[in-house]
Order: structure tokens, then sequence, then C-alpha cells
């Protein structure tokens, strides 16, 4: 596994990652991405196997279409804000 199948932290952008194995007293092992970033610390889930961890760390949420769907939201509460009002008067 190399850093280039890692994309950079979400929260401080850095490259420097880990995938960390780790086991409880019994079962599998256990992997996580860390950030080695001082200050930083984001860590994805503890998953197995390590491809697992490594997808879920690049998993990253689609934020235009998640402003796009604030702002409709917004506008439709509005409309219906408005209906209320005239109904009201």
């Amino acid at each position: 596994m190399t850093n280039e199948e890692l994309l950079p932290c979400p929260f401080c952008g850095n490259t420097v990652l880990h995938v960390s194995r780790f086991y409880y007293l019994t079962g599998p092992a256990y992997y996580k991405v860390v950030c080695q970033t001082n200050g930083c610390g984001a860590a994805g889930p503890e998953t197995t196997p390590e491809s697992n961890a490594i997808a879920k760390w690049n998993a990253r949420a689609d934020i235009p279409a998640l402003l796009d769907e604030i702002e409709r939201l917004r506008m439709e509460l509005a409309a219906v804000e408005s209906n209320v009002f005239d109904v009201r008067n």
C-alpha cells in the first residue's frame, strides 16, 4: 500500500498518512487510516480488510451537490412560508 492510493486528509489537506493495523483480544486485524500531521489526528473508521479502510478514507461527500440541495430546500421553504403567511392574511 502506498500513499498514492490515499486521498489527502479532508481536514488539514496533508498527505502524511498511515494505515494502522491493530488487534483486539480476539478476532482479525483491524485497519484505519490516520493522518500523521501534528495537531490534526484525523482517522478513518476501524474496519477490515485493509482495502476497506482505504476505501472508507477515500470516500468523500459530494459537497457541490449538497450545497445545491441546501439551496433548493431553502427556496422550497421560502415558498411554503410565503403561502402560509398569505393564507393567514
